[in-house]
């Protein structure tokens, strides 16, 4: 019985400055084409980390040449309530720009 990857991290280098926030998303298959659950920082901060720091709501200032150290850690019950554990899920962090989460 495997368990969702909690506390997987990726690096990442900004190509320009700005405030950013991050979307994690779960896939059911590999090739990352069946999306069963969603998370952005923009709406639960305290389940990203930056350089082992908890994010906070306004997102995280990012300098062009700076590499950020970012993990996606949310408590289990939340992982539960959600219908993520006890199954094989594929991750997906990405940085999104603030203007861009503004937007919708």
């Amino acid at each position: 019985m495997a368990e969702v990857p909690v506390g997987t991290g990726v690096d990442c280098n900004f190509d320009q400055d700005g405030t950013f926030h991050f979307r994690v998303q779960f896939y059911i298959d590999e090739f990352l084409t069946r999306l069963g659950f969603e998370d952005l920082s923009s709406d639960n901060p305290d389940h990203f980390l930056v350089n082992g720091k908890l994010l906070d709501g306004s997102g995280l200032n990012a300098l062009v040449g700076q590499c950020y150290k970012v993990n996606y850690k949310p408590e289990k019950s939340f992982l539960a309530a959600n219908g993520l554990l006890d199954q094989v899920l594929y991750l997906k962090i990405e940085a999104i720009l603030q203007n861009i989460i503004d937007l919708v």
